[in-house]
Order: C-alpha cells, then structure tokens, then sequence
C-alpha cells in the first residue's frame, strides 16, 4: 500500500477514473510501504477497499481528455439551501451532529465550477454566500444568463438513518427537455461507480413528477436542460462524517465532473437557424442547421443522427421534413404558420445524435409581428479541409 497524503486541491482524474490528487512530496515507498495514511482513512472505509488503495494512479496526467468537449459550455451550478443560520433553523437540514446541507452543497459546488473552468466552460454560481435565495431568483439567474446547462446541488436526508444512496432529477416526463434525462443518467452513473464501489445501491435518474405534482420548482422554471443531484445522505452518520471532510466534498465534485465530461463526450447537439426567406411574394423557408456535435472525421458532411429521432413543430404543430430531405446538416422549413406574423410562433427542433444524446437548443420564440431575421446566426465560410485533398479526388 502507499503512504498517501491528500492535499484540498483538486480531485482529478487519471485515465477513466477519477482520483485524489496526491501531494507531490509524498511518493510510495519503494519497500514495505507503511498502512494507509490516516487523512484518508475515512474515505477507503467506503470508497477505496485498503488492499486497492496502491492502485491510485499518478495524478501527473492532469483533467481527462473527455474534459476538452465542455469547453464553453455555459452552465450554471446551484448549491442547494442557504440561510439557514440561527436558533429558529435548529434542526433544518441538519445531519445528525450538525452539518449543514446548505454548507455541504456549497462546498461542493465551488470545487465543481473550479473543475468546469479548468476544462474551459462558462460558470454561473448561482449562490457564492451563505444566504437564501428564493426558487424563482435561482432559475431567474440561470435563464437571464442564457446558461446551457443547469446543475442544481443537493444531499438528502431521510427518518431511517441507514438510507444512503445517490439520484439525479429531471423534470417532468423528460419529454420537455431530453437532453436532461441524458445528462442525469451520466452524472447518476458516474455517482454509482465512484463513489460506491461495490455497495448494491438503487441509485439511478428520476422525474420530479414522483415528489411534487408539478416537479421542482428549480428545474420547471429554469427554460435549459436541467438537473437536480442528491448526491448522497447527510442523515447517515457515516456518510455525514465523510461529507465534513474537504477532501470528500472535492471527490464528490469530481463526480459529478466526470458524469458531465461523459456526457459531452458524446457530442452536445445544437440546433441554429442560419437563414431566413421571409418575403411574402416569393417563396418563405427557414433554414436550420444541426449540429451533432461529433468530432470532425472523414463522412462530416453527413448527418451522423440517430435514425427517426428529427421531430420539428411550430406552436406545437408537427412540421417534421421527410426523412431522406434530414440527411444533410441543414433542413429547409416552409410551413405557413411560421411567417404568420399575426401570432406567437414557437419553433422546436429536437434530434439526437449517433450516440443518442438529444439536443440541447431551447426552443425559439417570436413575438406577434416579429421576423425570423432577428435571430439568424451567421455561420463564416468552412475553411477547406486541406487534408481531405489529394484522397481520392485527384482524378476528379
């Protein structure tokens, strides 16, 4: 085994697991390496069985590779709670000896942003200090920042003191926000097998439908993909030990970093509208680009969706193009009622990629009156892809 010492920095990760990030100054011995160092004692009890503690690998390496695709990802983390300070709060979201949800949601939504802006994404906190902040600010944050992805951080609490497993929410029946559910099976995936190894637990992704007749307020207000993570239970005298240690709320953190860096490495759909034809004595067309968000490879110039999976509507209307016309990156759109000028239009475009994650492009809205014009995205001439010169074009 290796004599270890954590230090409060980063929890990263090393091929496809992630790792606590050891001292530099602290090496394994090279003979009869000494028990477990016991800063981390409380951490192997759970995480990490004694006799594998020496397979932690060298932290050297730096964020995995799979962290580049969340490069300028906007997204907005929400440290659950806060406020709760006082002889009035005795009680509330408390573990067994104290330890405040809102304190350990904090502390792990900090490491999260530190770990995201490493990787190169944009980060909201939605709550740096300990306050309150009303459901209906929280999601106003999020949505006026115009953020892509919404993580709202949370542990649970339960009566039966032996309850301790990891879930992450989606709204609704999921229907509203696809791409939610493909964000909460990685992160859930990824709470499952780092931080409970070998543990029978149901942890898995569910609706909020199942709590509330109307679901979280956080996740139905907020209009981008959202998620909510009950990371584990601060009730469980264990696990509320673990979670007052630095180094376990970092762990965590890295968690959830890596469920995210899964899920963008399977390409992070768009959807954007590139022109507009509006004139009514000619013929009006939309045309929309989809971006699956695979890595750039020989057969780019083809739509590599998931077969099936384009639906188009206006005002919920279904305005789908056929199949052999969704082939290509870009779609032509010319229903009526999308230069009806008279009315609210709603586009929706909704598709997944080869590896069926679903786009994450909300839905466009035009007020009465209003064109199309004001929300085309000028996309610059693609650069010839000098490698693909010369491979079997040149008898062209």
């Amino acid at each position: 085994m290796m004599n270890l010492k954590i230090t409060t920095g980063l929890v990263l990760m090393a091929w496809a697991a992630p790792v606590l990030l050891l001292a530099q100054d602290m090496k394994p011995t090279a003979d009869s390496p000494p028990p477990l160092a016991p800063e981390i004692r409380g951490l192997t009890q759970k995480n990490i069985a004694p006799e594998e503690a020496d397979l932690l690998p060298d932290m050297g390496r730096g964020l995995p590779h799979s962290a580049s695709y969340l490069r300028g990802l906007r997204v907005a983390i929400d440290p659950g709670h806060g406020g709760d300070i006082g002889p009035q709060w005795a009680g509330f979201k408390r573990g067994p000896s104290g330890l405040r949800e809102a304190v350990i949601n904090q502390n792990t939504s900090n490491r999260l942003a530190e770990l995201l802006r490493e990787a190169g994404a944009e980060v909201l906190l939605i709550r740096t200090e300990d306050i309150d902040i009303s459901l209906a600010d929280r999601a106003r944050m999020a949505n006026e920042w115009q953020a892509d992805l919404y993580v709202s951080v949370h542990h649970n609490a339960s009566a039966r003191a032996s309850a301790d497993y990891s879930s992450v929410w989606y709204h609704g029946t999921g229907a509203e926000r696809p791409a939610s559910i493909d964000v909460a099976r990685e992160m859930a995936a990824s709470l499952v097998t780092w931080m409970r190894p070998g543990e029978p637990q149901h942890s898995g992704i569910y609706s909020d439908f199942l709590m509330y007749e109307s679901g979280f307020g956080v996740l139905r207000m907020t209009e981008m993909t959202a998620v909510l993570a009950e990371c584990s239970f601060y009730t469980h005298p264990p696990e509320e030990d673990r979670l007052a240690m630095e180094a376990y709320n970092d762990r965590m953190a890295a968690t959830l970093f890596l469920g995210l860096c899964e899920w963008a490495r399977a390409g992070i759909p768009r959807w954007e509208i590139t022109a507009a034809a509006e004139d009514a004595s000619a013929t009006q067309s939309l045309t929309v680009e989809l971006d699956d968000a695979v890595p750039q490879r020989w057969g780019r110039e083809v739509l590599r969706h998931f077969p099936g999976s384009l639906r188009v509507t206006v005002n919920g209307e279904d305005i789908t193009p056929p199949e052999e016309e969704a082939l290509d990156k870009t779609i032509e759109l010319t229903a009526p009622l999308l230069f009806d000028t008279s009315t609210t239009r709603t586009l929706d475009v909704r598709f997944q990629n080869r590896n069926k994650n679903s786009a994450i492009t909300p839905p466009k809205t035009l007020a009465p009156g209003q064109s199309w014009a004001a929300l085309v995205v000028e996309k610059p001439e693609p650069e010839e892809d000098r490698r693909g010169r010369g491979r079997g074009r040149g008898r062209d």
